[in-house]
């Protein structure tokens, strides 16, 4: 598909964002309201009207799947002259700038993998076993490995400690709701006599707002028609092996 093609797809709020080249410009948008194809069309535009050249133009992201999709989409507008546009995350343009002029951050040291990890194995030996993260297994820390690399998607999502710890509340606000249809469901043995009670439960049933919840909401509802309509429980035996698990007090808990 061509620019123009691409660039007569827009609205007009967008065509005009477009085809604003010159000075500063911001955009104020939600997700997915095509704001990385606006910058890509906005990008080839100015190569195309101006005497820019791709090497003199700089976009940051905060993630790196933000900057695969914008270097594939302006691949696609302006072909193998996309390759010298400089498309970095914040933080790989920070590395850029420092490799680029070593000797002015001569005295800034940057952790690599291995240096990183002694820094957290180092603290996670602080904690007590009492904490679930550092419980270990003839000396080793059993989950070291899935927190290094969780730790390391959190920075490439751009979380900070305060948005995450904002989210792990949130998102057990929302167990607590869903363990209590939970309990209503699994509590008892399942029976293929209740089947459409179990359905009407799930339909009645005021799911919090968020991803997880209505995944939940989705793969009930759909266990629950396939088991109604073969007169079995099966559908839900396996919902219950994938999503749920018993807690200390043996209840059924997400």
């Amino acid at each position: 598909m061509t620019f123009i093609d691409r660039f007569n797809r827009l609205n007009d709020a967008q065509k005009q964002a477009c085809e604003s080249i010159f000075g500063p410009l911001m955009v104020v948008a939600g997700p997915g309201s095509g704001k990385t194809e606006l910058l890509s069309l906005r990008i080839a535009n100015i190569l195309r009207k101006t005497d820019s050249l791709a090497h003199n133009i700089l976009c940051l992201t905060f993630t790196d799947a933000a900057t695969k999709n914008l270097q594939k989409r302006l691949y696609n507008l302006i072909g193998a002259q996309a390759l010298n546009v400089s498309i970095f995350t914040f933080h790989g343009f920070v590395k850029s700038v420092m490799s680029d002029y070593e000797s002015v951050f001569s005295s800034c040291k940057s952790l690599n993998d291995i240096k990183a990890q002694e820094v957290l194995f180092e603290i996670m030996n602080q904690f007590s076993l009492s904490n679930k993260l550092c419980v270990k297994n003839d000396g080793d820390l059993i989950f070291f490995k899935t927190v290094f690399y969780l730790i390391s998607d959190f920075k490439k999502a751009a979380l900070k400690p305060e948005n995450l710890q904002h989210m792990l509340e949130e998102n057990m606000k929302s167990f607590d709701k869903l363990d209590l249809l939970f309990s209503d469901l699994f509590g008892d043995r399942l029976s293929k006599k209740n089947l459409n009670s179990y359905y009407n439960i799930v339909e009645a049933f005021d799911f919090p707002d968020d991803e997880y919840a209505l995944l939940i909401k989705s793969e009930l509802l759909k266990a629950l028609k396939n088991d109604i309509d073969l007169e079995e429980t099966k559908g839900l035996q396996r919902f219950k092996a994938k999503f749920l698990t018993k807690d200390e007090s043996k209840n059924i808990v997400t």
